[in-house]
């Protein structure tokens, strides 16, 4: 399938990880469950509505890289991941340079990591970068290799991949779980050991996407739960470190169903046997110890916070140009504020930082 058989409203900019995947490949309720492949999961129905009392406006605290860093060469030309540790230090997989950019929370720049190329050390799409036990795990997606690099950014051994994925999770004791480009039922996501062996597989997309690409992210959670989120449908599954589905979620948001009516409406067949999919439904996710979040795209940016069984909590909010395109999400708790990192694609390639506005507004006014 070519990128040229997908309708997506996204800038080009934002295509390359779409175009590699899809080349090869308020209150919470219970409804009715559904069958999903072999296994019977109830759906959460989380209904989000936008009120006054959970609607909190957001405002730039800050971006970078800064005009400072660019002409110290240290700019982004197409930056697709975005990943923190636990220090805070941010983590930038940019796809056009082939490079990690480090940056400290604050903004400051760091460090570069990799390169173009197939050796050690060298990058060819360039993925998801991840702090763990053995160093900086960074998913080389073309070179089908996870390299492993140290707090100086200097290369130190590698795991080459059996297959092609295009994210991955870690686990706290290190094991590694990948998003698979292509996969049969039950395969969705691997469960890499350290030397790059495949010890399982497990994963199913919910039955109403059983013939539609499972395009989206995963995520570790604060107890190794995986959750993945579908990019152009509003479902959220979660599992269980061995596989065992624990929670499906539904989000019931207008705005949403408005946008996946539509895609609907305009979904068809095209030369190929591909399907047009439409625009994107969840732009990102991220999630720490109090539960998820959703970067969500329309007239605003919006973030949606839920706990982690599927209550709704509030939306965040911020105002901003027609072609503001942020297509990653990292939430941070500084001081015992939520700080918000947006991964823009356009009009700039850069991170921009934003935290709670004081004065509030209602959304929508």
């Amino acid at each position: 399938m070519s990128m040229s058989q997908i309708t997506d409203n996204r800038p080009t900019s934002c295509f390359c990880l779409a175009a590699f995947v899809m080349a090869i490949a308020a209150i919470a309720g219970i409804a009715a469950s559904i069958p999903v492949f072999g296994q019977e999961m109830a759906v959460t129905k989380i209904n989000v509505t936008s009120l006054p009392s959970r609607s909190r406006e957001l405002r730039l605290l800050r971006s970078f890289p800064t005009e400072k860093d660019e002409t110290n060469d240290v700019f982004l030309s197409r930056a697709q991941d975005l990943s923190s540790d636990s220090r805070g230090r941010i983590y930038v997989s940019d796809v056009k340079t082939s490079q990690i950019f480090v940056f400290e929370r604050d903004g400051r720049f760091v460090m570069k990591i990799g390169r173009p190329g197939q050796g050690p050390g060298e990058f060819n799409l360039v993925g998801r970068a991840l702090s763990t036990a053995r160093g900086l795990a960074v998913l080389d997606r073309s070179n089908a290799r996870i390299q492993y690099f140290d707090e100086r950014g200097q290369f130190v051994n590698s795991v080459k991949l059996t297959k092609s994925f295009s994210d991955m999770a870690i686990g706290r004791d290190g094991t590694i779980f990948a998003l698979s480009v292509r996969y049969a039922a039950g395969e969705m996501i691997s469960v890499i050991d350290a030397d790059g062996r495949i010890k399982t597989t497990f994963g199913h997309p919910p039955k109403a996407l059983s013939t539609r690409p499972g395009l989206g992210w995963l995520k570790a959670g604060p107890g190794d739960e995986i959750i993945f989120a579908y990019w152009f449908y509003p479902f959220i599954q979660v599992y269980s470190p061995n596989g065992e589905l624990l929670r499906l979620f539904e989000l019931q948001y207008r705005p949403i169903q408005a946008r996946l009516a539509k895609n609907e409406a305009r979904a068809k067949t095209v030369p190929g046997g591909a399907r047009a999919i439409g625009e994107a439904i969840i732009e990102a996710i991220d999630v720490d110890d109090e539960g998820f979040y959703v970067l969500y795209r329309d007239k605003r940016i919006e973030i949606l916070e839920f706990k982690h069984d599927g209550t709704y909590v509030k939306t965040y909010w911020t105002a901003q140009a027609p072609d503001y395109y942020p297509i990653r999400l990292l939430v941070l708790n500084e001081g015992g504020q939520k700080v918000f990192y947006l991964l823009q694609a356009t009009p700039e390639n850069r991170i921009d930082v934003f935290i709670e506005e004081q004065t509030k507004r209602v959304l929508g006014s």
